[in-house]
């Protein structure tokens, strides 16, 4: 009886463990997509990897070359600032444009 208890209890861990991985990895991809798309809204994507690298304190070729080509690659960490900062910058341009 306790033995399958413990198996039980095993397999509760492992489902939420397996769960829990799951869920962030579909969160994460889901906020490299975003990144992806306001990225490619963007008409001036120079001024814009400049704003970010100014922002988190980084080499523009660095933001450019690791969060902003291929694989968007933006740490966790920095991705709900970044995707802020992209949408306001990609508003003030359209607002810009439109004047």
């Amino acid at each position: 009886m306790f033995i399958a208890y413990l198996l039980l209890k095993y397999c509760y861990c492992y489902y939420f463990v397996y769960i829990w991985t799951r869920f962030k990895q579909n969160t994460y991809n889901m906020y490299q997509d975003n990144i992806k798309n306001l990225y490619g809204k963007a008409s001036n994507k120079k001024e814009l990897t400049l704003l970010l690298a100014q922002t988190f304190n980084m080499n523009p070729l660095s933001v450019k070359n690791h969060w902003l080509s291929g694989f968007y690659q933006v740490p966790e960490k920095h991705q709900d600032r970044c995707i802020r900062i992209m949408q306001n910058f990609i508003k003030v341009e359209s607002e810009l444009l439109t004047h």
